[in-house]
């Protein structure tokens, strides 16, 4: 088995533990989310019925409350007629004794404006006798009502029968009126004749001329005989008694004797008729307000009662249900307050097993990153010496035994990175640390690391790039990197014949597609391959971890782009991946123009690594270019190099030496020197350049090592960014103003 299946078979047996390992934890969880789950459901359904008591309570009291307002306004109507009815039977009665005392005034003094205010009263009487018909027909009372109009209107019969007779006229008037014109003495009178003359005047006589003359004149009087008689005569009056006076009053006397005994006799008869009627009047009023009066009584205490047992069935019911409804909301709230216990219970058994489970997956990671370290630091020295056999002169064959060893050295820093990858996206832990490269010289970079394997496989792998060249841009180049690395690899992995065809272009984002003609596979496998540890069934048998293409997801979700998959069984897949990435400006080489003019800046290198073959590797390397170079893979050794640490250009620590770290070196070497430049060295995956520089180091290299870095910062090619330590007056400006330059005043 070569060195890249048994580092393969390695990582892959990881792989299953850590798979089983959060199966085994997944498990766990998803029993303990069901409990809260259920128990979450239990108390929701108890506080749902909680609110069911309570409202059905609040409906059912609102319910006999509404009862008893109508039923109370019921019995408030029913008194309200009845009192009504009552108010109405007294005004009645009022009335009709006032009818009475006008009947009274009027048979004492019989005068018309007596008669016309019972007329009024009469009026009145029967306009209240029909209200309270209307009033009384619906308590059946109206019975006693009629009688009392038939007794008022017989009644108002005998007042106008009586009328009547006051009105006829009364014999003694028409005796008295005799009386008064009466007179005892006759006057005869007798007419005697005392003288009598008589005078006779006759005209002259006339010719016929004179007669014709007189009748044609009108003014002429015509010839008459005048006869004057007078007569005088005296009248002698002479008094008589009349003696037929006494025959004439007895006549009459006797005649209005009997009349006013007929009168007196149909007046008396009428009163009494009236005074029955009245008393049957006032038997029928005194029983009819004693009936409306013992009704309105029935009817209010009748209410009461009606009220009082209402109310006392309300109480009742409110005191019992209300019981029983506190009983179960006591019980209910007890339950829920137990159901509570346990969810807390249940949710501090989770918390545990949460802090649990992260520690586990916290010291995984660290275990990874500590196997990773320690794969990685041996892997920078086959690596490295690969590198450097590869600029020698050797036989081509060898040449690419060693460009192939060299492949497969990546291809297991590969999957140590996909590793890594999925610990941080289990512990959602993953950082960006962007920075601004070529992205054509990447993608490049990548195929040629794969160009070995296709070569190998008779594999066509093409990059067709559709940007302008150099690209840059500004993003996290390891992710980016991982990303390429994982797709391609699969391309590369379940490809037998055909071409690889890896495409770059933009379009108000960045695109790249892979497109394989390899086995294809399901539309139903698409999802299932973005899952950790699924393996999709293929016919090659091809070896893998399962996780791959869940990290490149979680990695392409962390870039907030968006991948594609299309494929079709044994036709092939095409991959493709988009990234909101934009083109950036290139930033200037400073460090390259500034020394650009002479080679080996920095000759004299000082080296603390405690890895005795990486610590040879390096000066070995770094000799063969010319270089002095110094290694201290001792910790005892330490102090001594730094105590001289102006002899040396340069120093590269590693991060993890045994008994002091690479912060620990920093620190003291700025104690002595504060501008000689200070690299650091780490085959640890948490620490980047922007890392390294912000504790204070001039610069990063991850391990594995490639030696070429070396000489691209030792020969001014990489910018070296030298930290110069704040002052005491930097760090502490008001005790500056205040001392000046003293800066032990300050330090103490």
């Amino acid at each position: 088995m070569t060195i890249r299946g048994r580092n393969e078979h390695k990582i892959q047996a990881t792989a299953q533990r850590n798979k089983k390992y959060c199966v085994f934890l997944s498990e766990k969880q998803i029993m303990q989310m069901g409990s809260d789950n259920s128990l979450e459901h239990r108390i929701g359904v108890k506080i749902s019925l909680l609110f069911l008591i309570i409202i059905l309570y609040v409906t059912g009291i609102f319910v006999y409350s509404f009862n008893l307002k109508k039923y109370v306004d019921t019995q408030k109507e029913e008194i309200s007629g009845a009192y009504n009815v009552l108010a109405q039977s007294n005004q009645l009665v009022l009335s009709v004794q006032e009818a009475q005392e006008s009947l009274n005034a009027y048979l004492i003094n019989p005068h018309r404006k007596i008669q016309l205010k019972y007329d009024s009263i009469s009026t009145t009487i029967s306009l209240q006798i029909t209200e309270l018909k209307k009033l009384a027909s619906q308590r059946n009372q109206d019975v006693y009502l009629e009688s009392i109009d038939s007794l008022l209107h017989e009644k108002n019969k005998i007042v106008n029968q009586l009328i009547v007779q006051f009105r006829s006229r009364s014999p003694i008037s028409e005796l008295d009126k005799k009386i008064e014109t009466y007179d005892q003495f006759i006057q005869d009178s007798v007419v005697v004749t005392t003288n009598q003359d008589t005078t006779i005047v006759v005209k002259d006589k006339k010719g016929f001329w004179t007669r014709f003359k007189n009748l044609v004149n009108p003014n002429r009087a015509p010839d008459t005989i005048v006869s004057i008689a007078r007569v005088e005569q005296e009248t002698r009056l002479t008094s008589r008694i009349d003696t037929g006076v006494y025959t004439d009053l007895k006549n009459m006397s006797q005649a209005a004797t009997k009349t006013y005994s007929s009168q007196l006799s149909g007046i008396e008869k009428q009163v009494r008729e009236l005074i029955l009627a009245e008393k049957n009047i006032s038997l029928q009023i005194s029983q009819l307000l004693t009936k409306f009066y013992n009704e309105t009584t029935r009817v209010t205490r009748e209410g009461i009662q009606s009220s009082e047992l209402l109310t006392r069935k309300i109480f009742t019911f409110a005191v019992v249900v209300g019981a029983l409804s506190l009983v179960l909301i006591l019980i209910i709230i007890f339950l829920i307050v137990d159901d509570l216990k346990k969810g807390q219970k249940a949710r501090l058994d989770l918390a545990r097993e949460k802090q649990l489970t992260e520690s586990l997956m916290e010291s995984r990671h660290k275990l990874l990153l500590s196997v990773s370290h320690d794969i990685k630091t041996p892997l920078s020295s086959m690596m490295g010496y690969m590198e450097m056999w590869q600029g020698e002169k050797i036989p081509e064959s060898m040449k690419k035994q060693l460009l192939s060893a060299q492949n497969s050295g990546k291809h297991i820093l590969s999957m140590l990175i996909n590793l890594l990858e999925f610990s941080r996206l289990e512990r959602n832990a993953g950082e960006l640390h962007n920075s601004r490269f070529n992205l054509t010289e990447l993608v490049d970079e990548i195929i040629q690391m794969f160009r070995p394997l296709t070569e190998g496989k008779e594999l066509d792998i093409e990059f067709e790039n559709r940007v302008e060249s150099p690209f840059y841009v500004e993003t996290d180049h390891t992710v980016l990197r991982q990303i390429l690395i994982n797709v391609i690899s699969n391309a590369v992995k379940y490809t037998v014949k055909g071409r690889i065809d890896v495409r770059l272009s933009y379009e108000n984002s960045l695109i790249f597609s892979i497109s394989d003609t390899g086995i294809g596979m399901h539309e139903s496998d698409i999802r299932e391959i973005f899952k950790p540890f699924s393996r999709v069934k293929n016919p090659l048998k091809a070896e893998g971890n399962g996780f791959g293409m869940y990290v490149t997801h979680g990695l392409i979700h962390s870039l907030k782009g968006e991948i594609n998959v299309q494929s079709k069984k044994d036709e092939g897949t095409c991959v493709t991946i988009t990234l909101p990435l934009h083109p950036a400006e290139k930033i200037p080489d400073e460090s390259k123009n500034s020394h650009q003019d002479s080679n080996n800046v920095y000759r004299k290198v000082l080296v603390f690594e405690d890895d005795i073959t990486l610590g040879k590797l390096i000066n070995e390397f770094l000799s063969k270019q010319g270089f002095k170079v110094k290694i201290c893979n001792n910790t005892r050794d330490v102090d001594g190099f730094i105590n001289h640490i102006s002899l040396f250009d340069i120093v590269f620590t590693d991060m993890q030496m045994p008994d002091i770290t690479g912060n620990e070196i920093l620190l003291k070497i700025r104690r002595i020197n504060s501008c000689i430049p200070v690299w650091l060295m780490s085959a640890y995956d948490d620490y980047n350049t922007e890392k390294a520089v912000s504790e204070g180091f001039s610069g990063f290299i991850t391990k594995p090592i490639r030696m070429g870095k070396f000489i691209d910062v030792l020969s001014g090619e990489t910018q070296v960014i030298t930290n110069h330590p704040p002052s005491l007056g930097e760090k502490f400006p008001q005790l500056a103003s205040l001392f000046g330059d003293d800066t032990e005043t300050i330090k103490k």
